[in-house]
Order: C-alpha cells, then structure tokens, then sequence
C-alpha cells in the first residue's frame, strides 16, 4: 500500500545516514564536473563508491577509470587540472614568444592527415569514425550539417556528408559538447565546450570568439529562438538551465536544478519552453519563469478522510487520452467529493450503475474490467459522477488509455492493493470522504531527464528519466506538461540488451529522446542502443544493434554504441554517437539498413597508443577510445580488427602478419593475417591491469613479450604462457619500457616512482627521486643508459645519461602544458620529439630549447609518437584528430629560412585592406597561412592553398596593430611581421 506513513526519529536518523553514506559515495561524479577537487581526492572518493561493487560493463566502472585515465596524465604537481581558459591564455602566450623568435630554426615537419575517416569492421565488433557530441542540420537546407567531436572540434558539410572540414584545428579549444546555428545567418555557428563556455563564429568557422558562460559545467544543447535569436537558452550539465538575451553575451540561470540536460520549445507556442535536468520545467512567459515540477515520492495528491483505516493520502497516475482529455483541475480546488462505489454486476463499470443517484455529484471508484476504460468514464460520467478512480487489475500503477471527446470529466488510476483497501472499507460501510489534488509530476523520480515534442500535436509531451545509468521511466503527458502518466516499461532501455533484459547504462551521457514531427505516436528512444515505439510509448521495438553482425541476425540496423543524441530533422532520424553520426530515413520500418552513417570523412579518432611498423610500407595498428583498434597498412587501407575501448597495441618485429592488441584492463589478443580474424589469449594469473595496460616485444628474441599488471610478466611463446619476471608493486604498472640495445635493461613506472632491472628477471630497483608522475618513459635506440621521462610536473621533461643515477631537467622554454609522449630519434644528435596537449616539440644536442614541431598539425592532445626509420617518418597519435604524419627534423635537405623569405612576397605591408600573399616556386607555395595577432590568437587561416602563385587575406576588419604572418612550405616555415593600419 502506498499510503503514507510516518517513520519514528530512530528510522529516520538511520535512513539519513544511509542516505549520506550513498551520496557521499557517488560524489566522484559531481566532483569531476564542478573542477574544485584534486584528481587524487576524486580517486579516492571514486574508489570508496566502487567498493565491492560490481564492476562490469554498464556499471560507470569504464567511464570512470577513462576519465582517470586522462585526467592523470594531464593533472599537475598537485594533481588540478588546469582549466580550459588558463590552457588558451597559455597557448596565446606561447604563439607570442614563438612568433618573435620563429625564424631562428626553419624546421622541416609537415604534418599530414592519416585518418581512419571511415569505418571497415573485418573482425571488429563496435567500429566506427568517432564519438560526436553535438550536431546541427540546417532545416532549409539539409546538405548544410555541423557536427562537433568531444576533443576532435567542430566540423562542417554542405554537400550532404560526400565531405567534411574540421573548423576548430587551429583555434584554442577543440573540446565540443554541443553545436548550434543561426536560425537565420547559417553563417553563424555556436558550440559548447567544458567549464560553461559557450563559442561564436560569424564566418562558417573560419574564426571563433568566446561569449559569455553559462554556468561552470559542460555545455550539452544549445537551443536558439527561431524568430529573436538574441534568446538563446544552453544546459550546462551540472550547473543547470540558462538563458540568454544578448545572443550568448550573458547567461542568466532560470532554475534551482543544479542539473541541466534538455530544453525545447512548444512546437505552436515559443513562449512556452519545457526543460529538464533531475526535475522537468515549465515556462509559459518565454522563458522568463519556470514553474518546476518537483519531484516526489508518497503524495497526499489522493486525500480520503473519515473515521477509517483507510484515510489518508494516496498515489495516483492520471490517465491518457488521446483526445478530449480532461486533467484533474488545478490546486486549490481540487475535485471534492463523496467516495462511492460504482455498483454493477461486478462492479466493474461496463454497465449503468445500480446506485446512480448516490454517484450525482461524487467521486467514483471502480475495477479494471473487461470493457473499454473510455465506457467505464463516460458511465459514470452520464451518472452525475464528477471524477473517477480506476483500481489497476494488477500490481504496479498503469496510465490507461483511450479516446472520447465526450469525456469532461478527470479519471486516475491507482494500484490493485491500495483499490482493494479502500473498496473493502465502502463494502464495510465506512462512510469515506475524498479529494483529488492537482500533483506537481507526482510520478517523477529523481533522474536525469529529456523531452520529447511533436509539431504533430503540441499539446503532447513526453519525458524521459534515468535511475542512475540505467533507464528508470518514459513518461506522457496530453496537457502541454500540466500533469503526466507514467507508462509501465518494466525492460531497460538503456542497455545492451535488444531485448532490454539486461541492468547495464550509460546514463545521462548516453540517454536520448526524439518524436516525429510528422507523427506524435512515433517515438525514439536512445541508450546504449536505439529503440523505436509506434504506439504513443506504450511499447518498443529495438531498432538497432550495436555489433554488425548481431544487427544482421536480428534483422535490425547497425548503429554505433551509446548514442548522446537524437533528433528528427522533418522525417529524418538523427543518431549522434561514440562512433559518429547515423541516420534513419524511414523511420517506420526496422530493416538491416535502418541506419546509414554520415560521418565518412571526419577525422575524429581518439587514439590511446599506436604501434609502428620499421619496413619501408609502413603498417600501423592503433588503440583508441569507443571504437576498438584500427590497422592501416598502403594495400589495405583501415581495417578494424579489435572492438571495445582499443589500448596499446604493435606489429610483430619478426612477422608483418602478426598484430597484437589489448582492450580496457589488458585484455590481450592477437591477429595472425594481418587483421582479418583475431584470437584471444591467456591472460596471467588472476586479476587486471590498468586501463591502457603496458605490453612490449622484445627486440631481440622472437616470440618474446611483456605485460605488466601489478607484476611484470614475460612469454616466450607469443602470449599462450606467462611468467612473472618482478616483485609484486603496490599496484598496477602504469608505463613499461624494454631497450631497443640490450632487452635486459627495462623500465616501468608506477605513479611518480620509476623502476630498473638489468637482468630482465628478480628485484627492480627503485629509481630514487620525485620528479612528477611519468607519463612516458623512453630509452634512447642505441645506448641504453640514456633515459628521458616526461612527466606530470613542473619540470616536464628529465634526461639521464647513466642509466637513471642523475637526471637533468629538460624543461628550458617548453610551455606549461602537459608532458604525454617522447621519442628518441637516433639522428647522432640525439633528437627527442615530445608531444604535449598542445603541439610536439623537438630538441637535440646543438640546441639549447625546444622548436615547436607542429606545422599544420591541429591543437590536439598528442598521446603517442612512433618513428619509422625506414621512411624517416614520425607518426602521432592524437586524442580527436586521429593519426598524422610527417617527415622528421631534416630528414630532407632544406632551404633556408632567407632563401623561403626571398621567394614569397607580401604587399603592401603596412596594409589596411587586403594583404597579397605572391610566390614564384612551386616549392614554396604556402601549404597553409596563419594571420596572429600580438596576443597570440589566430584571427586569419587559410588552409591549403590551389596551384596558383597568389592569395590575398581580408584584414579590414582586424584592429589596427601588428601582425604576424606565418606561412608554411615543403620546405619550412617563415613568420613576417605584418603592419595593419
């Protein structure tokens, strides 16, 4: 029964501190997003929250050790990550100094895309391009789409998908969580990012400009009115609902909900805007005020008073109609009335009543029955009844349904037990008073929630909650969001299962809601899978499958796992997931090609590690986040061999056949045909190792690896058999290392402490000193006593040349980003490349500071970087950008600096106009051009240039000042001053 009850102080007092023990176990989540916590403390209050809990797929287990994973190697000394603003002032600054000083080396790097910019699933179960979190498709125009990548920018098609530019490569922050456009200027785009800042381009992308924030979390939806697009409103994920009257200038917060998850607006009616974050709100004056529909639990909405067991207050849910629907009235008057019987054969309303003079006036109570609820209403109705309450036939509430226009008056249901009670009480005799109050969302839970409307019927709103990350409820309501019903799903949307029969989700991250525009009957619904209800969302049918072939099987289309969002875009389903964005055209019907993918193009992989081949073809295999593990080989293209979350990964030194890869956790497996099937392999003992778990050939002894967990372990048979070769550690190894010269000498790191074995076997010694957590460890190719570290503190970089005896910083006049990845090149100068989350940087012995390496390569966070000697070639793996190339430090003979200068013209100079840009080689034809002003910031960018010897670029605009320009060729890269008058 769910009448309510009152608790003593003792149950209380227990309940409340049950209560803090779960919240406080689950603050890891909101300490992630608000920014004011230490990665350590979030550590150890996510580590207390996963106790002796299940761990599996679906659990918030991976999404957590992912976001560890990064955080790590990003935080600093003191384990803070820096936020988003003091990155770009840092990048700013780093443009200046290096922009005065730019021509003192003429580095010969050229960075070149590599991709995966498409999908080839061979023996793959989850492939796909990227993850996309955010998209815009121009309604007037449907060949006109934005779409934004979680670390990989903004990226623009007008052609349909046949091709795609990325916006954000070289603007400060490519983080994007959202994406809007000018519903008027499709010239003018907005994007979200992290931290409540919201972005600006009034040139297609060409150029962005910060406005103001909205709120401190990150920003998932941006929504513009169509006719005033000064009023913008944007969900900040955990800071909540904000709305703007200047075009994004300012943000004002419009509710109490410290979550914000959706916002749209009334199809007929742009005054009226519905939102969500935990509780769902309501705003008839254009957004101004929002009424919140509060959550509870137990309300007194049902009150029946008298001298009897059964008074007291009850839940109910109000009933759906479609059509002619009359909600219980609002508060303060309520429906009132005597509490009677409806008395039939049965008592079950299919016939008129057999006490109709006493229901004149009253409320009526009646069974389920056999007859059509609409005949039971309209019974009563006729009888003079001014409300009816329906007792459910089974457990559980259920919102029943029907359509009459003739019905006038409100119906509700209630539960088989409380029914049961309160019909027994009338049989007694009791004499029972009732009245029926208008609930404020009396079956809302509190989740996170999202909206769906239809054009096709405005007045319907259906809304969406989670219960944790799993799926909770799908509510209805026919009364543009007065009051609602809540359907009876007993299956989880949310999760793997096509059958919703499992207890895994992704939610909020992966939790979606869309309806036709066209049919207010059809719905989406989106998790970890999408599923599609043609019956208002009284049931569901699965309408893809996030493995290739199991979709084939089951007749259903192929759409990447964890979908962030849907949208209808007139009949035109839109799925923006982990592995890209898919669309549906005809929506009604399930078939094997429901789904096609868009994204084609998009260069937006995530890699964690990559692994290079040394053969004059190189072959590379590389592990990246949501989308497995990608081969690329110059006969073949990209084939993706593994699924899940691909980690560290390389070709066979002996065999080019043999790729070996892990996934989370070290899960190790191996290809023996070059990608096309795979074998799992035996893993040691018991336990995992970390989330990228380090695994290494040796280079000298064929059928010889290593993989570290809380041991380090060898095989001398490729993986079938294990050995461990080092003490136990505290934990589990973060980094491993073997010398290319002598595979005796190894190293690996655990946090901030570095260890040695120069016997491959027994005891590692401790490598004394703190110098920051390692984020990579590299052993020169030739001399293995010469070890460089890159680490998460102040002095980023540390060189030794003894072995790890004394080490010598090599911070000199880096920037303050994060150290992520050396190489040694074996130049007999000794070069060692590093890549940060800005750019890469080059040093060796007749240099005393690093030159940035990084010409027409994004600003994106460089993971990993591999050489190929063969075809003096360093490869990086980026984490939104995929791979890229390019040739090494004076691999190739090149001309000076002067000799550049002198073959590349640009007039007038000073200039108020239009600056010319005039070469006469084609050798030094500008293979990009960038325009920065004195504080750093790209204001001009041209990317590739056609065969032409002239350019011109528009400075009218730009504040009278200096300039630099710089302009990259084959054969290097010069900066000139540039006077704007």
């Amino acid at each position: 029964m769910t009448k309510k009850l009152l608790l003593n102080r003792g149950l209380l007092l227990l309940l409340f501190i049950g209560l803090a023990i779960g919240v406080n176990a689950q603050e890891y989540k909101d300490m992630i997003l608000s920014g004011q916590h230490s990665v350590f403390e979030i550590q150890s209050n996510a580590e207390a929250y996963f106790k002796d809990k299940d761990k599996g797929r679906g659990s918030g287990y991976v999404q957590y050790k992912r976001w560890e994973y990064n955080a790590l190697r990003l935080a600093d000394d003191n384990g803070f990550l820096q936020s988003q603003d003091e990155l770009i002032a840092e990048w700013e600054r780093t443009n200046v100094r290096y922009n005065s000083r730019a021509n003192r080396y003429s580095a010969t790097d050229l960075w070149e895309e590599m991709g995966p910019t498409y999908w080839n699933a061979t023996s793959g179960w989850n492939p796909g391009v990227g993850r996309i979190t955010g998209f815009t498709v121009d309604p007037q125009n449907t060949q006109h789409i934005i779409v934004g990548a979680e670390t990989g920018g903004v990226w623009r098609t007008t052609d349909g998908a046949q091709t795609w530019t990325p916006l954000c490569d070289f603007f400060s922050n490519m983080r994007v969580y959202a994406t809007a456009m000018h519903p008027d200027d499709k010239n003018i785009y907005f994007f979200g990012s992290d931290g409540g800042r919201i972005y600006r381009s009034t040139d297609a992308g060409a150029t962005w400009s910060q406005l103001g924030s909205a709120g401190n979390s990150l920003v998932n939806k941006i929504l513009i009115h169509p006719q005033n697009p000064l009023i913008m409103y944007a969900t900040s994920q955990n800071s909540g609902i904000y709305r703007s009257e200047n075009g994004g200038q300012s943000w004002v917060r419009k509710t109490t909900d410290n979550r914000g998850y959706d916002v749209q607006f009334k199809p007929d009616d742009l005054n009226t805007v519905y939102a969500s974050g935990n509780s769902f709100h309501k705003s008839t004056d254009g957004g101004i005020t929002f009424q919140t529909y509060a959550v509870s639990g137990s309300t007194d909405a049902m009150v029946i008073t008298g001298n009897s067991a059964v008074a007291g207050g009850y839940d109910f849910t109000e009933n759906i109609f479609t059509s002619g629907r009359v909600p219980v009235p609002n508060e303060p008057n309520g429906v009132s009335g005597k509490l009677v019987l409806y008395q039939d054969a049965g008592n079950l309303g299919c016939n008129t009543p057999q006490n109709a003079a006493a229901m004149q006036g009253n409320i009526v109570i009646v069974r389920r029955g056999t007859c059509g609820f609409t005949n039971k209403v309209l019974n009563a109705q006729q009888a003079g009844a001014v409300a009816v309450i329906v007792v459910n036939n089974v457990s559980g509430t259920i919102a029943m349904g029907g359509g009459d226009a003739a019905i006038t008056i409100p119906a509700v249901s209630i539960t088989l037990a409380d029914g049961n009670a309160i019909i027994s009480a009338l049989i007694a005799g009791d004499d029972l008073d009732i009245k029926l109050e208008y609930p404020l969302s009396v079956p809302f839970s509190n989740g996170a929630k999202m909206i769906g409307v239809s054009a096709h019927d405005p007045t319907v709103v259906y809304v969406i909650e989670a219960n944790g990350s799993r799926f909770n409820a799908l509510y209805k309501s026919v009364n543009e969001g007065v009051s609602f019903a809540k359907f009876p799903h007993t299956q989880n949307f949310f999760g793997y299962s096509t059958q919703g029969a499992d207890e895994s989700g992704q939610a909020p991250r992966d939790m979606a809601i869309a309806v036709n525009p066209f049919d207010v009957n059809e719905v989406h619904i989106a998790g970890i899978l999408t599923w599609r209800s043609l019956n208002g969302g009284q049931s569901f049918d699965c309408s893809s499958d996030w493995v290739p072939n199991n979709a084939l099987s089951k007749g259903m289309g192929y759409c990447h796992a964890d979908v962030d969002i849907l949208e209808f875009v007139g009949s035109t389903l839109y799925a923006g997931t982990d592995g890209g964005l898919f669309v549906a055209n005809s929506t009604r019907t399930i078939t094997t090609d429901y789904f096609r993918d868009l994204t084609t193009g998009l260069g937006i992989r995530q890699f964690y590690k990559i692994g290079v081949s040394q053969t004059s073809s190189p072959m590379i295999s590389g592990g990246s986040q949501d989308n497995g593990t990608s081969l690329y080989t110059e006969f073949t293209g990209w084939i993706d061999w593994l699924g899940a979350d691909g980690m560290e990964t390389f070709i066979d030194k002996f065999r080019e056949d043999r790729i070996f890869g892990t996934s989370q956790f070290g899960k190790l497996y191996v290809s023996n045909n070059s990608g096309m099937s795979r074998t799992d392999l035996p893993l040691p003992g018991s336990g995992r190792g970390n989330w990228v778990t380090p695994l290494e050939q040796d280079p000298v002894n064929q059928n010889t690896l290593y993989l570290a967990y809380d041991q380090v372990f060898k095989s001398t048979t490729s993986g079938t058999s294990w050995s461990p070769i080092s003490q136990q550690f505290s934990a589990n190894i973060n980094h491993l290392k073997v010398a290319n010269s002598n595979p005796n000498v190894m190293f690996c790191a655990l946090n901030a402490v570095l260890y040695k074995t120069t016997t491959a076997s027994g005891t590692w010694e401790t490598i004394p000193g703190n110098r920051g957590r390692i984020n990579s460890i590299a052993i020169h190719p030739t001399n293995e006593n010469k070890i460089a570290i890159a680490t998460a503190g102040t002095g980023k970089v540390f060189v030794s040349d003894d072995g790890g005896d004394t080490w010598e910083e090599y911070r000199k006049n880096l920037p303050n980003f994060s150290a992520l990845s050396l190489v040694w090149h074996d130049n007999d100068k000794n070069g060692l490349y590093l890549g940060m989350d800005y750019g890469i940087f080059y040093i060796e012995d007749e240099m005393d500071e690093w030159i940035p390496f990084s010409n027409l390569l994004p600003n994106v966070i460089i993971n990993e970087l591999e050489i190929n000697l063969q075809t003096q070639q360093l490869f990086a793996a980026t984490y939104g950008r995929g791979l890229w190339v390019s040739p090494l430090f004076n691999a190739t003979p090149n001309l000076s600096v002067k000799e550049i200068e002198s073959n590349i013209k640009v007039y007038p100079n000073p200039t108020s106009k239009v600056l010319n840009i005039e070469w006469n080689k084609e050798e030094n034809q500008p293979q990009a051009l960038y325009l920065y002003d004195m504080h750093g910031k790209v204001v001009r960018y041209l990317p590739a240039l056609n065969n032409s010897a002239f350019t011109q670029i528009n400075v009218q605009n730009l504040t009278a000042g200096t300039y630099f320009l710089k302009m990259v060729t084959k054969n290097g890269a010069v900066t000139k001053s540039v006077i704007v008058e």
